[in-house]
C-alpha cells in the first residue's frame, strides 16, 4: 500500500512537472511567435512607408544633404566643376558620410548636391565676370554690372543732339559660379572699369555762328580829311553749321563739317569820310613861313598824316602817325612851359616861342625834357607813343597864337 501510494505520488509529481514544462515551452513559443510577427510587421511598415538607409553628406563641417549612394556626391562634384567658369581644381574637398534612416522622398539629387557644393565651397562664388578684349578684369559680386556698364556708356551721349556711344574695346559680362580669391563690389570695380575701357561717342552737332558785317565807305569833299560818320549801322548775320563729331571719353578728337547755311544775311555798315583838306588863309601861311618852324619828326622815318586840323570834329591840331619811339623835335627855339601827363593828351610837351606863339606835342611814349628847359630847333624833346586818348602811335601837334589854336599845317610845310 505504501509503495503504491509512493508510486502514485511520484506519478502525480511527474505529470505535474510535464504539464508545467509544456505550458512553459508553449509560452516561449507564443512569445517568440509574437515577437517575430511584430518585427515582420515593423519591416513591412518601414518599407511600405518609403524609408530607406542612406548617407548624410558632411561637407566642410556642414551637412549639405542626404544621398542614397556615395556616387551621387561624386557625380554632383563633377557637375559643379563643369559649371565653374574657370579652373576650380583643388577647391572641392572630399565629404564625410554617416549612415542614417530617412524617407526616400527626402533624398537629395545630384543637382541638389551640386548646388550645395557651389554655395558652400570657400573660394567659389556666384558673380559677374568683366572681360575686356578677352582679358579677365574682375569678378564682381553686384548683379547690376551689365546695367552699370550700359549707363556708364550712355553718360557720354551729348545733350540736344543726335548722338550714340559705344565701347572702343570688346566688353563682355559673364554671370555664374567662378573660382576666385578676390571678389569686388561694384563700387570697388568702377575705377577698374574706367581705366580699362574707352567710350567712343559719335554725334551730329548743329551750332549757330555770328557772321560779322563788313564796312563800306562813302567819300565826301564837303567834309575835311579825318571826318568819319556812320550813316548806316551794320547788322551781323547768322550761320548754322552742322558737324559730324567724334569724342573719346568726352574729349573731341575729330570734327567734319557736313553743311553750312547762312540763315540771316549780314548788313554792311556804311561810313561817310571826308576828303577835303583844311587850308590856312594867305595871311596865316605868310606868318607861318616867317616863323621858320622845322618839321617835328625825322622825315626819313615812316610817317604820314592821319588827321588834319578841324576835320569836322573840332580837331585842334594835326596828327602825324609814326612808329613808337620815333624822335619828336622842337620845331623852333623856345622854353619848355609844360612837360608831363595831361589827361586825354597823355604825355605832353608845350614849348613857348617868340611873338606869343607856342607849340604842343602830345601822346608821347616818354619825355626827354622838363619844365623850364631851354630848347633849340631840332632838339629831341619826346618820343612818339599812344598815351592818353589815342587809337595808335602818332604825334598830335598843335600851334597856338596868343593862346588860340591855329591850323599848324602851314607852319611845318604841309599846306
Amino acid at each position: 500500500m505504501i509503495v503504491d501510494r509512493f508510486r502514485a505520488t511520484n506519478l502525480y509529481v511527474y505529470i505535474k512537472r510535464r504539464v508545467r514544462d509544456y505550458n512553459r515551452s508553449h509560452s516561449l513559443i507564443k512569445v517568440a511567435s509574437v515577437a517575430a510577427t511584430a518585427f515582420l510587421m515593423i519591416v513591412i511598415g518601414f518599407v511600405s512607408s518609403g524609408a530607406t538607409i542612406a548617407y548624410a553628406v558632411n561637407y566642410d563641417g556642414q551637412v549639405i544633404g542626404t544621398v542614397g549612394s556615395k556616387k551621387i556626391f561624386t557625380a554632383a562634384a563633377g557637375l559643379a566643376m563643369d559649371e565653374v567658369g574657370n579652373d576650380a581644381t583643388g577647391e572641392i574637398s572630399s565629404p564625410k558620410y554617416s549612415a542614417v534612416v530617412t524617407l526616400k522622398s527626402h533624398l537629395a539629387s545630384k543637382e541638389d548636391i551640386k548646388t550645395a557644393i557651389l554655395e558652400n565651397t570657400e573660394n567659389i562664388f556666384y558673380a559677374s565676370l568683366l572681360k575686356v578684349n578677352g582679358k579677365e578684369i574682375a569678378y564682381i559680386s553686384d548683379n547690376t554690372l551689365t546695367q552699370y556698364l550700359k549707363d556708364y556708356c550712355n553718360s557720354f551721349n551729348l545733350e540736344n543732339c543726335e548722338s550714340k556711344s559705344s565701347f572702343v574695346e570688346t566688353v563682355e559680362v559673364q554671370t555664374g559660379y567662378f573660382s576666385t580669391e578676390k571678389l569686388y563690389t561694384l563700387e570697388e570695380a568702377k575705377e577698374l572699369i574706367h581705366s580699362s575701357v574707352n567710350v567712343k561717342t559719335e554725334a551730329t552737332v548743329s551750332s549757330e555762328q555770328t557772321v560779322k558785317f563788313g564796312t563800306t565807305t562813302q567819300k565826301t569833299s564837303a567834309q575835311s580829311v579825318g571826318y568819319s560818320q556812320v550813316i548806316k549801322s551794320g547788322v551781323n548775320g547768322k550761320r548754322v553749321n552742322t558737324d559730324s563729331v567724334v569724342l573719346i571719353n568726352g574729349v573731341e578728337t575729330e570734327r567734319t563739317n557736313i553743311s553750312s547755311t547762312i540763315t540771316e544775311q549780314p548788313v554792311n555798315q556804311v561810313v561817310l569820310v571826308g576828303t577835303a583838306k583844311v587850308m590856312a588863309s594867305a595871311s596865316q601861311r605868310a606868318e607861318a613861313y616867317a616863323q621858320g618852324f622845322i618839321f617835328p619828326l625825322d622825315k626819313s622815318a615812316r610817317w604820314g598824316v592821319s588827321a588834319y586840323y578841324g576835320d569836322g570834329r573840332g580837331h585842334k591840331g594835326i596828327d602825324l602817325y609814326a612808329p613808337k619811339g620815333t624822335k619828336i623835335y622842337a620845331v623852333a627855339a623856345g622854353t619848355v612851359t609844360y612837360a608831363g601827363y595831361n589827361g586825354n593828351y597823355g604825355y605832353m610837351v608845350i614849348v613857348s616861342h617868340a611873338n606869343g606863339t607856342s607849340t604842343a606835342y602830345a601822346h608821347a611814349s616818354s619825355l626827354c625834357v622838363s619844365s623850364g628847359d631851354s630848347v633849340v630847333a631840332g632838339e629831341t624833346i619826346a618820343l612818339v607813343g599812344s598815351t592818353g586818348y589815342s587809337t595808335g602811335n602818332h604825334l598830335h601837334f598843335e600851334v597856338r597864337k596868343n593862346g588860340t589854336n591855329v591850323n599848324p599845317a602851314a607852319y611845318i610845310g604841309l599846306d
